[in-house]
């Protein structure tokens, strides 16, 4: 199946895969501009445009395997937790250690963050004198 694009959209999107390639071997943005006969501006949009995809399409991805680690660690504790009901202190260990690593995962440990703009304090919310 052939993708319909306008000749324009073909222009940019050769401009761009040209442009990214230049960078990558530290060409500057104004000799790429006057390469590629086109304004710094362009190629500075076509650079964040790139990078802007390439991020969206990575946090897809973390998130999908997330979600993924997730399933696993709850089909383990929902194996595990049965036995550590029941005094099992291996499973009790296990269940433990995997519900520590999905609370990491998940990043529910991370403490909350309020930062005072007129003293430049910051205050962390969640977390005891001991933890620093």
């Amino acid at each position: 199946m052939a993708l319909l694009t306008s000749p324009k959209t073909a222009r940019t999107l050769e401009r761009r895969y040209q442009v990214l390639e230049m960078r990558k071997y530290g060409v500057p943005m104004e000799e790429i501009a006057h390469t590629l006969q086109c304004t710094t501006g362009d190629v500075r949009k076509d650079v964040t445009e790139v990078l802007g995809q390439t991020a969206t399409a990575l946090r897809g991805n973390t998130e999908e395997e997330r979600n993924l680690e997730c399933v696993r660690l709850d089909a383990l504790l929902q194996r595990y937790m049965p036995l550590a009901e029941m005094g099992n202190l291996a499973a009790c260990g296990l269940v433990l250690s995997i519900s520590d690593r999905r609370r990491k995962l998940l990043a529910l440990d991370i403490p909350e963050v309020k930062e005072q703009s007129d003293t430049g304090i910051r205050v962390y919310v969640g977390v005891s004198i001991d933890d620093v």
